[in-house]
Order: C-alpha cells, then sequence, then structure tokens
C-alpha cells in the first residue's frame, strides 16, 4: 500500500499513481505559460509529512520556478484535517 497518492485528469480520463515514504511523490501541471508542480515527502528527521509547491514560467517548474511554499503538510492545510479520527466522524 503506498503512502502517497497522485491522481492527475485529462481528456483521456483520471490516472492515479502511488509513492513509498522512501521515493515520496511529484505530480507536475503545465501550460504553454508555465507549469506547478507539487512534491509530498516523508521528513524522517522531522517525522513529519512535507510538501514543497514551486510555479514557473516554463515547461518545468522545479528547481528553476519560484518556490511558493516548503514545510509541513499539516501547516499548510491545517492539523484537524490529518486527525483521521476526526474525519470519520
Amino acid at each position: 500500500m503506498s503512502e502517497f497518492y497522485a491522481t492527475i485528469k485529462g481528456n483521456r480520463g483520471a490516472k492515479t499513481c502511488g509513492g513509498s515514504k522512501d521515493s515520496g511523490i511529484s505530480a507536475t501541471a503545465q501550460s504553454w505559460f508555465g507549469s506547478v508542480q507539487v512534491e509530498l515527502f516523508w521528513n524522517q528527521y522531522k517525522e513529519k509529512v512535507y510538501s514543497r509547491i514551486t510555479a514557473g514560467p516554463d515547461s518545468t517548474a522545479y528547481p528553476s520556478g519560484k518556490q511558493v511554499y516548503f514545510g509541513p503538510l499539516e501547516d499548510l492545510i491545517g492539523p484537524n484535517i490529518l486527525d483521521k479520527s476526526k474525519r470519520e466522524q
């Protein structure tokens, strides 16, 4: 079972990909005008899921893009969403 999942949807339907704690997961969405990349990975030192979001004017945002966010996922979306006991209520 994967630790991380990414789903993309386009004109050919949806596709899902999994990632482990060791590999993490990365997804890039791009257009002729720029791109956005989202990465999720396990920070073994902090024992938390971290995220990095970059955006850039090129067809690939990372590493040349502007870092929009880097830090714990719970700081970005809120700790209550990550608490399984609160989600199941």
